[in-house]
């Protein structure tokens, strides 16, 4: 090997020597737990009763996807699916029956010949037994058929008889009685045959099965829809041969095709009548578009391979199959099969040889080792000559394939015993993180779960292999490290470990100045980062910090727990982790001994000498995943680490630790990644990414909205990146997404000649996740296939989830799933979706909004979970009021007086604190409690809030603030502004005749428990746009001087608002009623605004009074016969009733 390189590998042992290898996946502390397939059989295919075995319990386990994109087969289909009139029955004509209705002021249904899909589809599926290798396969195809919607009719056949010598014949279902093939024809010339196979049966080069397929094609469009990819088509008993074809009207007979063969030496001379042919496509987009479009008609011509049903030929075409490994040794069995595979299938096939041979047990391995792998890859394994036969009468549940004697061990036996371990390992954890990971819903398949092996009532043979195996708990912080780069050096030499998602701690030896940059490896890319703080000694600690995650923030989720010195004595052994050259992880561990006083420790006793080729300077020192010290000195047989202690004694690195803590609790950035398609134009000299640049640049301009654009230099496929920082992030982005379109337009139409390109718009909660989701292959494939000036938007999987039930979200977007479940979803709807995702953001950014702009108390609390207390810092104090020992918080009460002002924003109330707080508010005698400009905002009250008394003088906000108990505000009076936007009452909320002399607001807030506001005044303007209220509501004889805004508002229970009094205009636009609502005797003298409002329930306005200008009903009872009662009283008064609730 190259000098300071890993040693080489001795010679790998024989086959037979590697014996039996212990098991890995025991957990620490813990049993270990593995996954086998639920059939274990014996050489003679009986299931095991072996006294012995081991026991397990039964489970269901989601298959993985064989297809890899079934959303694009679908679309493939979608110039067949063309509607036509002559459906069964009748139909009503939407347009025409409200047209008739205005004419004869009566419902007057108008119906119509109903319409309906023009095309049948047969799908007859071989059952020849090579296709059992093709189940789970073929019934995705047939799901897909089935829910593309395209087809009037779906009928599924099964073709036997294919084998060699046979006789075709179909049958409805598996075992059914035959029937003539005959019976699939289709006069009318309305069917598409799709012959689902893999044509490896010595029948298909046989006159018994192409007769069949030639009478077909005498009556209906016919093609064969091969399972295999099509560069293992010649592996079949008939190769099919490349043909330009086009037909003339839609599903025309494939007999009526034009056809002409494209190798010249194929064609007929004149006179001489051309072969009878039957297009072969894949079962891939591309492919089976182009058949399609031949099937439709459209008069183009396409090429397409097809086999000639030529008997004669198409025997003399396939020499005889010697069989499976026939006269050749393992080895001999695997250099063939590696001669002629890629290697994707050479991988695959090393990794399935550490598993059972099942069909979902495959298909796992190949989507969680081999993501980039396809169906075609584990076609050329099975093809490989690998496997023995297998019988024709297993059912797909049960069949479970064998390599040929020794393949399994050639496969793994070039590796050390060792690395075999590592193999088997390897595949079985990773199978396992998917399953674990992946819980779709659809197909299933039983498996055996086997803890202690005597516990469950299913038997596993001792000889089973296991197909997953949950992984061991690693204490060590191997996920933190990664690699540094310091200025001079040309590769990394040391590592670092991760604090936080961007702050990482490692070791340097020059003297480096604030903001020196470094440059970080956490994988593949680089990212500079800039020096925060160091310390005086040699070789010296250095904090480094980036603009940007370096890894996924899910990975520094959980504080790193830090270890002293206290509890080092009771430590028998220290894991250190580093990396390699190549970026590998690598551990050893060590005994502690002391080391230069409190400062440093040692490691002596390692458990491996370190390599040239490995790096641990700069690496965490850890028990149990608690960082104990940072390496800084490396000798073969020992290494030398910084103890936290001295780190924490550092007042630098303390103050930069709080900060960092102090800034990830104001708030996310919310970035938008664009990435500009290949289409459109561009002035001479400039580029698609330099124009959409500076696009963003003056539309961000225009819009007036603060945001970093990084990445508008150069060429390259990168993404542009902007970033929009707290506070108001997400309302920020909203405004963005909402006028993107427009400005994309309005720019490519001055300086693009109308031809902006396409643009794919990620949405994510930092940089790291937008710039991931814009790269992933599913954003990229819909940007090329979308127009130009259009956008491809998606958000990642954490904004979906914030969002979730919010303001319509997700109901207003048509989205997908993009990859895993964890990377993101795409709008897929035709509609302007940015507008409607950016209203979204722009209603739930203030719900969302993480930023606190007062200095906050950071205490952590460490019970149920750890939190960071964002309660306001108290003048002169460290902490807020919460937090404050119970002295200093005596003390502190003591200073107040009644009419005090109060801010205590962020702070909880619980255990008494509220009590006291009011208590040592309240008058020294009788009389109200009275309190000066007062501010709650996230404040949670645990404490039931129950003072009647009480008065507010001045503004008081309680914005998001939390009542966990009791909100009793009943008789209370607020004499400024008040506001309670977006604050959440867990239980009732009481404000019973309470005075609001300014304006108020319920924006946004949610509440429950019941709502009570009887006979409460507003004097001024009140607002409870798009609140949501979970329970009844009581609002009689609420009486409101100013407007009433009720916009969006959701009624769950029974409102009730009879004697009320509104003296303004009141919108209800847009408000729900779930459960009814009573309204007797109130006033409405201003303008009403019911538009969009919805009513459900039992709905009654008794004697109301409306706008004396109006003269009428208002418009939600207008144009809606049968479904109100509308009866106006001699006084003038209204009395309006719901008929019925289908409506509103």
């Amino acid at each position: 090997g190259p000098p300071g390189g890993p040693p080489p590998l001795p010679a790998p042992p024989p086959p037979e020597a590697a014996g039996p290898l212990p098991e890995p996946g025991t957990p620490a502390g813990g049993e270990p737990v593995q996954l086998f397939t639920a059939a274990q059989r014996d050489p003679d295919g009986k299931p095991a009763e072996d006294g012995a075995a081991r026991r397990g319990s039964p489970l269901r386990l989601p298959r993985a996807a064989s297809l890899d994109d079934p959303l694009a087969l679908m679309r493939a289909l979608r110039p067949v699916g063309r509607r036509s009139i002559g459906g069964p029955g009748e139909e009503l004509d939407e347009q025409l029956t409200v047209e008739r209705s205005i004419e004869r002021m009566v419902t007057t249904p108008v119906l119509r010949p109903a319409e309906s899909r023009w095309l049948d589809l047969a799908l007859v599926v071989d059952t020849h037994h090579s296709m059992l290798l093709w189940s789970d396969h073929v019934d995705e195809v047939r799901r897909v058929l089935t829910r593309s919607g395209v087809f009037r009719d779906v009928r599924t056949w099964h073709l036997t008889g294919t084998a060699a010598g046979a006789t075709p014949m179909v049958t409805r279902g598996p075992g059914g009685p035959p029937r003539t093939p005959l019976e699939l024809a289709d006069p009318a010339g309305r069917r598409l045959i799709l012959v689902l196979s893999d044509t490896v049966a010595g029948g298909w080069r046989e006159a018994p099965v192409q007769g069949m397929l030639r009478h077909w094609c005498a009556h209906n469009a016919v093609a064969v829809l091969n399972v295999l990819p099509e560069r293992l088509w010649t592996r079949g008993a008939v190769r099919p041969v490349p043909f330009a074809v086009r037909a003339e009207r839609p599903a025309a007979a494939t007999r009526s095709w034009q056809r002409i063969p494209v190798a010249r030496r194929g064609r007929t001379g004149p006179g001489r009548a051309a072969a009878a042919v039957v297009p072969v496509v894949g079962v891939a987009s591309g492919s089976l578009a182009r058949l399609v479009r031949v099937v439709s008609g459209d008069g183009r011509w396409r090429r397409l391979a097809c086999l000639r049903l030529d008997a004669a030929a198409g025997a003399a075409s396939t020499p005889a199959d010697p069989g499976p490994g026939a006269g050749h040794s393992a080895l001999e069995v695997v250099e063939r099969f590696r001669a002629s595979a890629s290697p994707t299938a050479q991988q695959l096939a090393a990794h399935l040889a550490a598993v059972p041979l099942t069909l979902p047990v495959m298909t796992l391995v190949r989507r969680s080792l081999l993501r980039d792998s396809e169906h075609g890859h584990l076609a050329e394994v099975a093809l490989g000559g690998l496997f023995e036969d297998w019988e024709d009468e297993q059912t797909p549940q049960e069949v479970e394939f064998q390599f040929l004697p020794g393949v399994r061990e050639a496969l793994l036996g070039s590796q050390l015993r060792g690395d075999v371990a590592a193999v088997r390992e390897l595949v079985r954890r990773r199978v396992w993180e998917f399953v674990s990971r992946n819980r779709r819903t659809g197909p299933d398949f039983s498996a055996t779960r086997v803890t202690t092996g005597r516990e469950g009532r299913r038997r596993v043979a001792e000889d089973a292999l296991p197909f997953a195996v949950r992984p061991p708990r690693e204490p060590g912080l191997a996920d933190r490290v990664v690699r540094v780069r310091h200025d001079g050096m040309p590769e990394p030499q040391e590592v670092g470990t991760l604090l936080t998602p961007r702050l990482v701690l490692t070791v340097g030896d020059a003297q480096l100045p604030p903001g020196t940059v470094a440059w970080v490896r956490p994988g593949d890319r680089e990212i500079p980062c800039r020096t925060v703080w160091s310390d005086d000694a040699v070789p010296r600690m250095l904090l480094l910090q980036a603009d940007e995650d370096l890894v996924d923030p899910a990975v520094c989720a959980e504080p790193l727990g830090l270890l002293t010195a206290d509890g080092h004595h009771v430590l028998d052994r220290l894991r250190v982790d580093g990396r390699t050259d190549q970026g590998e992880p690598v551990a050893l561990t060590g005994a502690p001994a002391p080391h230069d006083g409190a400062r440093n420790g040692e490691l002596v006793r390692l458990s491996a000498e370190p390599e040239s080729w490995t790096h641990f300077r700069g690496g965490p020192v850890s028990e149990n995943g608690r960082l104990v010290g940072v390496v800084h000195t490396v000798w073969p047989h020992r290494m030398v680490f910084l103890l936290t202690d001295a780190l924490l004694e550092q007042r630098g690195f303390r103050a930069v630790l709080e900060a960092v803590e102090s800034e990830a609790d104001t708030g996310t950035a919310v970035c938008l990644a664009v990435l500009p398609g290949a289409d459109g134009i561009h002035p001479a000299g400039s580029s698609a990414r330099a124009e959409t640049g500076a696009m963003l640049v003056e539309f961000m301009a225009d819009l007036g909205v603060a945001g970093r654009l990084s990445g508008s230099e150069g060429d390259g496929d990168a993404p542009l990146l902007l970033t929009l920082d707290a506070p108001g992030a997400h309302a920020k982005a909203g405004r963005v997404l909402s006028g993107l379109r427009a400005a994309v337009l309005a720019y490519g139409d001055r300086r693009m000649d109308g031809m902006h390109p396409s643009l794919a718009v990620a949405v994510g909660i930092g940089r790291a996740e937008a710039e991931r989701l814009v790269r992933h292959p599913a954003i990229a494939d819909l940007l090329r296939r979308t127009a130009s000036g259009s956008l491809v938007l998606a958000l990642s999987h954490r904004l979906h989830e914030d969002l979730e039930g919010l303001f319509g979200y997700p109901a207003r977007l048509t989205l997908e799933r993009v990859g895993d479940a964890d990377e993101g979803w795409v709008c897929v709807a035709p509609e302007p979706v940015a507008e409607s995702l950016g209203q979204v953001l722009q209603e739930a950014g203030p719900l969302l909004d993480l930023y606190v702009d007062w200095p906050t108390c950071a205490r952590v609390a460490e019970e149920p979970e750890p939190l960071v207390c964002i309660g306001i810092r108290l003048p002169g104090h460290e902490r807020c009021l919460a937090h404050l020992g119970d002295e200093e918080q005596r003390e502190y009460l003591a200073t107040l007086a009644p009419g005090a002002p109060l801010d205590f924003r962020g702070t909880t109330f619980d255990n008494g604190l509220l009590p006291r707080l009011l208590t040592a508010l309240g008058p020294r005698g009788r009389g109200p409690l009275r309190v000066g400009p007062a501010a709650f905002d996230r404040a949670y009250f645990v404490d039931d809030w129950n003072r009647a008394d009480i008065e507010f003088s001045g503004r008081a906000t309680f914005v998001r603030a939390v009542f966990g108990g009791r909100a009793g505000f009943s008789g209370a009076t607020f004499g400024g502004p008040v506001s309670l936007d977006g604050a959440v009452f867990q239980y009732a909320a009481d404000f019973e005749m309470s005075r609001f002399h300014r304006a108020a607001t319920f924006r946004r807030a949610r509440f429950r428990g019941s709502a009570g506001f009887k006979e409460a005044v507003f004097l001024e303007d009140v607002s409870f746009g798009r609140a949501v209220l979970e329970a009844s509501a009581d609002l009689f004889a609420v009486q409101v001087a100013g407007s009433a805004d009720f916009t969006g508002a959701s009624f769950g229970g029974v409102a009730g608002m009879s004697g009320a009094g509104f003296a303004g205009p009141v919108s209800f636009a847009s408000t729900s009623w779930r459960r009814g609502l009573i309204c007797s005797g109130a006033a409405f003298e201003g303008p009403l605004d019911f538009e969009r409002a919805t009513f459900r329930g039992r709905v009654r306005f008794d004697g109301v009074r409306f706008d004396a200008a109006a003269h009428s009903a208002p418009d939600f009872t207008l144009g809606r016969p049968g479904h109100w009662d509308v009866q106006e009283r001699p006084d003038g008064t209204w009395d309006i009733g719901l008929v019925t609730t289908d409506t509103g």
